[in-house]
């Protein structure tokens, strides 16, 4: 029988505007962490599409947020094996970095998921934040809902600091960082569930990104719908005035890459590869 993953992505394409929060600004710049979030999970869903899992999700990309409770009741009802949450981590201290794994204290299946993240994590070079492994209980910060409501095995994985400058490059400016995240979850789950990992040939270094020039608020709107019918991940990146916008796509293959910039031609826009 398929087994099927909950795959979360955490907040939402609204968080930022409505709160405030859920993101960094860097040289005027807003990163969101809702698209880092996004591209892992996106990535995820890759793998496990290849590996033979399925997956059932209730947030989708960009879009309004989806409550916790919506979500816990979701993949309860939906009766899914595991989820998995994606997010990235914030300190004030921005020496705090690396990787930590949550599962509810006492939920035996979600611990052994965790111990399995954390080790495939290490051994694809990721640094971990102390050990890894931090347990969610009642009446301590590591209260989070999504671990604690659900009633399968779950996880909420904190995948580096936004806060910490090395992590920030890595989550933001890096687009094969989400590929290594989401590898690590595969390769977890289907040890998690006793069955091969079924890899593919590493083309990330075939990979480029595109970023625009400044964008009107129409084009905004039209190179959003466009990535949303893609089902790419982009970004679009805001100065601290709100003025001239640009976007940043997260790594295209030739075959996308050619795909995207015969688009901007066609309309006359200005690109670079970055």
């Amino acid at each position: 029988m398929t087994k099927d993953i909950g795959n979360d992505f955490g907040h939402a394409g609204d968080t930022w505007e409505r709160t405030g929060g859920k993101g960094v600004v860097v040289n005027g710049k807003v990163y969101e962490e809702h698209s880092f979030n996004v591209r892992v999970g996106l990535a995820l869903s890759k793998h496990l599409k290849r590996c033979g899992i399925g997956e059932k999700r209730i947030q989708e990309p960009f879009k309004k947020e989806v409550s916790l409770r919506d979500r816990t009741n979701f993949y309860n009802h939906e009766n899914v094996d595991v989820v998995l949450s994606n997010h990235a981590n914030w300190n004030r201290n921005k020496n705090v970095k690396g990787i930590c794994v949550f599962a509810w204290h006492n939920h035996e299946d979600s611990q052994r998921l965790q111990k399995l993240l954390v080790e495939e994590y290490e051994k694809l070079g990721f640094e971990t934040h102390g050990v890894g492994e931090h347990e969610s209980e009642i009446g301590s910060w590591t209260d989070l809902h999504i671990v604690r409501e659900t009633k399968m095995t779950a996880c909420l994985i904190e995948n580096g600091f936004m806060s910490n400058p090395d992590d920030f490059k890595n989550i933001f400016l890096n687009p094969e960082y989400a590929e290594k995240c989401a590898e690590a979850q595969a390769r977890a789950l289907c040890r998690f569930f006793g069955i091969p990992f079924k890899g593919v040939e590493n083309v990330a270094q075939k990979s480029v990104q595109i970023q625009t020039g400044g964008l009107s608020p129409e084009m905004v709107a039209e190179i959003g719908r466009y990535f949303d019918n893609k089902q790419w991940w982009a970004q679009i990146q805001y100065t601290s005035d709100g003025e001239n916008p640009t976007a940043l796509t997260g790594g295209l293959s030739p075959e996308n890459r050619k795909e995207f910039e015969g688009w901007l031609k066609h309309r006359d826009w200005w690109y670079k590869i970055v």
